[in-house]
């Protein structure tokens, strides 16, 4: 592992992290930061994720739509040819 420095810092938000990382139950500033910044690398991978299934969700969408709009075609022919779809057939 590698470590980080930052400096210039101002005081009273350096006191305000400290305050945080109590707050939240942990035993160090360090501990509290290296949460957060776990947290911020880790936001990509789950941005990326939530991408590819946005991409998924549109590719299975138009694919139900276009089945769909086949079902309702076949189904269109099939009644106009004089038989009930849901009379003694077996697709």
């Amino acid at each position: 592992m590698k470590e980080i420095r930052i400096r210039y810092l101002e005081d009273d938000k350096l006191a305000r992290l400290d305050e945080l990382a109590r707050k939240n139950g942990y035993k160090s500033r360090n501990a509290f930061l290296l949460s957060i910044l776990n947290r911020v690398a880790e936001s990509g991978e789950v941005y990326e994720l939530d991408m590819k299934y946005r991409q998924m969700s549109e590719i299975m969408l138009r694919a139900l739509q276009a089945n769909s709009e086949a079902l309702a075609t076949f189904n269109a022919h099939f009644t106009m040819e004089g038989g009930d779809a849901g009379e003694g057939t077996d697709i």
